[in-house]
This record gives C-alpha cells, structure tokens and sequence, in this order.
C-alpha cells in the first residue's frame, strides 16, 4: 500500500530583481483572443441555433490584458474542441463527466429528479439572455453568489478571496474571461484552469448544469442570468471526480488549487485556538507579499446562517484587506492601536457596527482628512475596520495563501518556494510517528537552510511548510478515506538549500571471517567440496542448493533456499559463464554466504525466521552496500512478502543481485559512462550514470 503526497514550503528573503520565473504584470492591452465574427449560421444537435438565439445572445465580452493572455494564449483542446463543435454546428456534451446522477452523488441516490439543462435554457424561464457574466468582470468583485445544497462552503470563501479587486488577475487566471454566450463563439463547452498538485491543469466542460424545477441545485449567482461561478463549481467538481466529492473541506486547500499558494490555517477562538502572539506582525507580512487572507465565523448549531447584532454574519465568507498600527491621543499620552479592515464580498451595507465601525463614535473622532492620512481609508463596498482586538473575539478562523513568485500579481516583497513529490510506501518509508523509534527515521525527509533574515529587523527567516495527500478527496467515491499524515521540524546543523535527503548508490569492501591457517581445517573442506561436486570437480546450481538446505536444516526456521537465488550465487563467480564454479569460487562463495547469514540473523531479532523491511537499509549497510531511496523501495518491492518482511532466501537473493550489479559496474567503468540499473522493471526502480 502506498499514498502519495506532496509538500512545500515557503521562505522570505529581500527580493531585489524579478526571478525569471516570474510573471510580471503588464496593463498594455491584447486583442489576441476575440471572439471570430460572421460564423456560419449554427445548429444545435440538428437543430438551428435561431432557437437558442432568441434567448442566448449576450453582449460582446471585454478585452483581455496582457497578464490574462499570457496564460491563455495558443492552441489547446478547448480550442480544438470548439472549433470542432462549431464546424460541426453542435453544442459539446462532455463524455469525461456526463449530464448523470453520477456526477452528483456516489454515495447516495438523489432525493428528487435532476434534469440537466444548458443556460440558455436557465434563462429562458426568466425572458433572459444567458451571460458568463453580467455587465463586465468587474461584477464578480461584487460576489452575490448563494452556495446551493451541495454543502462546498470551503469552495464559495476561497472564490469570495479570489473576486477582490487586488486579486483580479488571480482570478482571471481560474477564470478565463475570453468565452461566454456570444453568436459565433458559443458552442456549450467552457474551460478553467486549476493548480493540481505541482502543475497548472485546464479543465473542460460543457455547460450542462444540474436543475430542479428550473433552478440551479448548487451554487449560483444571485443574477438569474450568470453563470461564471456555476460552471466553475463544474469544472472543480469534475477536477475531484463528483460535486459530492466538494462536500466539506479547507478553505485552504481551494485557495491552493485556485492560485498554487501555500496556505497556513489558525483558529481565533475556543479552545482550540491556535493563532501565535506574532500574528499582527504574520498579517503584516501577507499583506505586503499580496497574500490571499480569508476569515470567517462558524455557523450556530442549528446550521443555519444569521446576521447578528453586531452586523457580523454567521457562516459567511470575509477577507481581510489591510492592517493599520496608529497613535491616538488621549490624556495619558499616545495609545497604540491596530485596526483591521474586513471585507464583506457581498458588497452591499451589512457591516461592523461595533467600534471603529462607520457609524461608531471612535471613527468620527477622526477627521476625514486625518484618517486619509493614516490610510483609514475604503477601496471597495463592504469594507470596514474594526480594532484588531475585536476581530481576535468575533471571528473564529483565518486562513493566509501565500503566493508563489510565478502569480500574476506585482508584489514588492515576495517568498521563495520549494516543492518536493513523495509517497509512503508499507514497508518502505510509511515510518510512522516519533514513537515509532525503529521505523521513524524511515519517513520521507527534507532538509532546508533559512540563511536570510526578513527585513522587518526580527532577526528570524519566516518559514511556511504545507504538507498535501494527493487525490484523497477523488479517491472518495471509491470508498478511500483521507489518511492521517503530519510532520515533524528537526534543528540541525546548516545545509546548502533545500533537499530530498537521500544517498548515492556505493559498495565498500567488508572482509570475510578468517581463521588462522590449519592443515586439517582446509582438507575437511576439501572432503565436503569434493562430495558436493562430484567427479566433475565443479559445483552447479542445483548441487548448491542441495547442500544450502541440507547444512541449515537443523535451524530453528528453516526455509528451503530456492534454486533461483542458487543460481545468482553461481553467477556471482561464474566469470566463464559455464554456470558452475570451482573449489576456489566455492570456498569464497561459502564464507561469504556465513558472513550474510550472521548479519541476516543480527536483524532477525525475535527468532521469527524474517526481518522487517525497514531493516533493510541497514543489514545492507553491514554487508558494505549504501542505495539510494528509489532503488531501496524496489528492492523492497521485489524481496519481501506480503508482511512486509524479508525471509532469509529473499535476504540472500538481494545481496546477490548488488553484488553481481556492483561488480560488473566497477568492470566496466573504465570504459568510461555507463549506468547502474537496479531493478529498474520494478516499482521505483532507477538507473544511475556514472562517470570516471
């Protein structure tokens, strides 16, 4: 058994020059991506596209910028697909995820009929023409979307983070605005873009959505007629197998599919609040790095979300746009005081109404001009600020995503970023906790340096470490739970950078048990020789493995040594390749093989007859072989059984395999570059160059 997953982390350093890596944002516009004019006259499934028509024809749509196209320039298969689709004069049924109650629900039937059914076809009910979005972008930032029924609240907070005015370029990166409903250009299929587990994926689907009596089951916008976050909720559910796949979740975790941030979670209040004392100084530094800050309040017990006395709604999504430290004064002298500004994506007057709220009597104290100064000021409808102090008391979660340096968005100060792929392997490296001293070490490990304080002048590198399990939430449908993981943060001593710890494949010489020379010692070896071989004088596999199982009969867990792992034996000195050896070759062989056994039985420590997998490495290691994590993992692959455990033979065929590999590669290195294979047929297999 094995899962994967995938972590990364991010460090601050002063930044003085863009990495090359980087997208830089650039406002001159582009008109790469309009919309062709004057098609042929369309049909839709044989049918003419007047019909669809009459209720289907939005406006024109707005021009990209720059930033925008560089993502979503060029050929693609949503490119293909619809001009395929117009060519054809149909409208595109996505065959990956079906207009089925499969796509819904796989743990459950659904409670009433589904039907599935097209925007134009939405709209129609109300007299309207289907838009991607109503009037321009810009009224996504207003952000009147419900949820729906589907219970993907965690999904509905990261958008809301997504649609401010900040973060447009962030949004138009999920969001392509290039498509929509226009005559010449609509051919039912859509496309976003999401970051998967290390990689930016487009995804693409038609734009049946799910109905019940002519209304969106899930989420939707307030605007009867949009239909841009319905389809991204599609394009996310088909991302993840099911829309019961979105069912509960982190915020987090869609901000990192949204923007490829690295996100950081702290609860505010109960007790299992988490948050540091330094979390004014972490927002501080969020904000000047552009970062994404999400906050909410959980829900009551009764589920259901309420506007409370305060103004604060419950189960609503909020984003925190800026933070201000100011200096009142009072009779005592100067007060300190830190203000938070929140934003209410909904945009419209339900606000704080407790202190520094607009109406409160500590925010008219200021004049205007005053508070323009001290940059109390609002950007966007929605926006209030409340005392830093209030806001620890009132809100109970507070989610941050880091952007990486690749984000489309200027930020004068940025992270710097690593990412590293891995799995537990049973076995292999599933080493479990700290309590676990024999297998601990055997879990994957990282190293990194923070050689670079922040310049903020705390004299500390600031570090986020987000650790992902791959695929947990698509391998729902098919009865897989999340599994628990974590990690563990070790000081040691300074390293170069960040790096998979991990070793190069090398054989050291090991002597061999030596006895003092006795005459009558080496004959008696000479007489067993002579019996095992015969006449012949030569020793072929079968007549080792004969004698193997009849000397190691009388141990306590016998096992027969199999004829194959005889055979690697032979080979193993069998340099004229006539499979079978001399008296010579045999007396090596045969010390050797003691040697194996007395180390094979030192890792043997409860007398069971086999050793745990995660004793490999070090038996290896005391047989002169150091092998790097990949070879490692095939060679536990290849030589255990299903209990994870290595039997003697299994042990013995092993060192046989390295030695004979590690003998013909020190053959051949004077030949200059050749490559080290071992196992490479097997899982995690690998293959080594090497040069003199």
């Amino acid at each position: 058994m094995a899962f994967a997953s995938s972590s990364r982390a991010v460090y601050s350093r002063p930044i003085k020059k863009f990495d090359n890596s980087k997208v830089l944002v650039d406002d001159k516009p582009t008109y790469a991506n309009e919309p062709p004019k004057n098609l042929p006259h369309q049909y839709q499934n044989g049918s003419p596209f007047d019909k669809v028509n009459k209720v289907g024809v939005s406006r024109p749509f707005n021009r990209e910028t720059e930033t925008h196209s560089k993502h979503h320039r060029g050929k693609s298969n949503f490119d293909n697909i619809r001009s395929e689709c117009l060519r054809r004069r149909i409208l595109y049924e996505d065959p990956d995820f079906p207009a089925k109650d499969s796509s819904i629900y796989y743990s459950r039937t659904l409670p009433y009929r589904i039907e599935w059914k097209r925007p134009y076809e939405i709209s129609a009910t109300y007299r309207l023409k289907p838009n991607f979005f109503v009037d321009t972008l810009d009224s996504a930032s207003r952000f009147d979307v419900n949820q729906g029924e589907l219970g993907d609240c965690w999904v509905l907070s990261a958008i809301a983070c997504l649609t401010s005015p900040d973060h447009r370029e962030l949004f138009r990166r999920v969001v392509p605005a290039d498509q929509g409903f226009q005559d010449g250009w609509y051919a039912g299929i859509f496309r976003f873009n999401f970051w998967h587990f290390g990689k930016w994926v487009e995804v693409v689907v038609d734009d049946r959505l799910p109905t019940y009596r002519d209304q969106l089951v899930f989420i939707h916008s307030n605007q009867s007629n949009e239909f841009w976050a319905a389809l991204l909720e599609k394009a996310y559910a088909k991302l993840y197998g099911s829309y019961e796949a979105l069912k509960s979740g982190n915020v987090g975790d869609a901000l990192s599919d949204f923007t490829g941030g690295v996100s950081e979670y702290y609860t505010l209040r109960g007790q299992k609040a988490n948050y540091p004392k330094a979390l004014v100084n972490i927002l501080f530094k969020a904000l000047d790095r552009q970062s994404l800050i999400g906050c909410g309040i959980n829900l009551p017990p009764d589920g259901r979300s309420q506007t409370m006395p305060d103004g604060l709604v419950t189960g609503h999504a909020y984003s925190v746009t800026d933070l201000r430290e100011i200096l009142l004064m009072s009779d005592s002298g100067e007060i300190p005081i830190t203000l938070i500004r929140v934003r209410n994506p909904w945009g419209y007057k339900i606000e704080w109404r407790g202190r520094w709220g607009e109406k409160s009597r500590e925010w008219n104290s200021i004049p205007e001009i005053e508070r323009e100064k001290m940059g109390l000021i609002f950007r966007d409808e929605g926006e209030f600020w409340m005392e830093f102090g209030d806001f620890l008391q009132k809100y109970d979660t507070l989610e941050i995503c880091n952007l990486t340096p690749d984000a489309p968005v200027e930020m004068p100060k940025q992270w710097h970023t690593a990412e590293f792929h891995h799995r537990w392997v049973r076995g292999f490296s599933a080493g479990g906790r700290p309590s676990n001293q024999d297998t601990h070490w055997s879990n994957p490990q990282f190293s990194v340096t923070l050689s670079d304080r922040d310049e903020d002048g705390d004299n500390v590198c600031s570090l986020v470490i987000q650790l992902m399990q791959k695929d947990g939430r698509k391998l729902k449908q098919f009865g897989k739970k999340n599994q628990h993981i974590g990690f563990f943060v070790y000081q040691t001593v300074y390293l170069c950078t960040f790096r998979d710890v991990d070793e190069i494949p090398e054989k050291s010489d090991t002597p061999l048990p030596q006895h003092p020379p006795d005459k009558e010692r080496e004959e008696q070896f000479k007489r067993f020789f002579y019996a095992v071989s015969g006449e012949d004088m030569e020793v072929t596999p079968y007549e080792l493995q004969q004698t193997l199982n009849e000397a190691s009969r009388k141990d306590q867990h016998h096992r027969n040594t199999s004829i194959d792992t005889c055979k690697k034996f032979v080979s193993l000195l069998d340099t004229e390749l006539l499979g079978k050896i001399g008296y010579t070759e045999f007396l090596y062989l045969w010390n050797l093989l003691k040697s194996w056994k007395r180390i094979y039985f030192q890792y043997d420590t409860d007398n069971i007859g086999s050793f745990s997998c995660f004793e490999l490495r070090r038996a290896l290691g005391a047989a002169g072989f150091t092998i790097n994590n990949s070879s490692m993992q095939a060679l536990v692959f290849k030589y255990s059984n299903e209990k994870c455990h290595i039997d003697f033979d299994g042990f013995l065929s092993c060192l046989s395999k390295l030695t004979k590999l590690f003998n013909d590669f020190n053959n051949m290195k004077q030949n200059g570059q050749i490559t080290l294979c071992i196992d490479q047929d097997m899982p995690g297999g690998s293959c080594a160059n090497f040069k003199d």
